[in-house]
């Protein structure tokens, strides 16, 4: 339970250490990693590359990446708080795999830096049966420096979003979702979504809806993925008290 105050679903990492050793080559060598990446895949290699924005660098990492030597890559130890883009993009990743031990996978990328993760397994229906609610989540990572110890500090935004289908496993918006079974169904998928609540038999809006989305789902799944392990070897945990915000008159 969270003391009473204004919370954004916004989490802290903390990582155990703030080195680790890299495969490193230079980004002109590398302009694009799409045949690097291929050739990885064919090779059944689980090695992970990257080039931050701007980077002069392109980092190879994972429990095959001295494979990369033969690539043009040398070893280096690199300091995570000195590659910010790089160790953002690494807890994304160890995020994404800690998930899959509970039965979330990708959705397709609909935005650089952002990833949808949903368990197929697990959804909630519709009375009439005819509406399938999958509950995703939009996770992203940012790093923002302290304004008290100027120290650079990770965190996970974490929201819910829904995919809704049919029994066919065919997405349904929510105009089909009226056309095909009726007004009643669509506010069922509200009120299961949190948007409505039933009282007397009558759908109203939930004025609660940010905070039981928050208590009741992505705090739920903060626990679940708490502790992981970025893909260089470095553990990381999850803070699982979202962010407080502090109002200043």
């Amino acid at each position: 339970m969270l003391e009473p105050g204004y919370y954004i679903n916004m989490f802290e990492v903390k990582i155990s250490q703030d080195a680790s050793e890299f495969m490193i080559a230079d980004r002109s060598r590398y302009p694009s990693l799409k045949t690097l990446r291929v050739e990885i895949e064919k090779e059944e290699k689980e090695i992970g590359v990257y080039a931050p924005a701007r980077s002069s660098k392109v980092f190879g990492y994972g429990k095959d990446s001295e494979w990369l030597a033969s690539k043009g890559f040398r070893k280096e130890t690199v300091k995570l708080i000195d590659e910010p883009k790089l160790t953002g993009r690494l807890i994304l990743e160890g995020i994404i795999n800690k998930s899959q031990e509970h039965g979330f996978a990708q959705l397709p990328e609909v935005e650089k830096g952002r990833r949808i993760l949903f368990n197929e397994n697990n959804f909630s229906e519709t009375s009439d049966g005819n509406v399938r609610i999958y509950k995703c989540y939009d996770l992203r990572v940012i790093y923002l420096k302290d304004i008290i110890s100027n120290a650079l500090k990770f965190y996970a935004i974490i929201d819910v979003r829904f995919l809704l289908r049919d029994k066919l496993n065919k997405s349904l918006s929510s105009r089909e979702i009226v056309q095909f079974y009726g007004s009643n169904t669509l506010k069922e998928v509200r009120t299961i979504q949190r948007d409505f609540v039933k009282i007397g038999g009558r759908f109203k809006s939930n004025t609660e809806a940010s905070r039981q989305r928050l208590l009741k789902d992505i705090i739920p799944f903060a626990e679940k993925i708490r502790r992981f392990s970025l893909p260089c070897r470095v553990n990381a945990e999850l803070v699982t008290a979202p962010c407080r915000i502090t109002m200043v008159i």
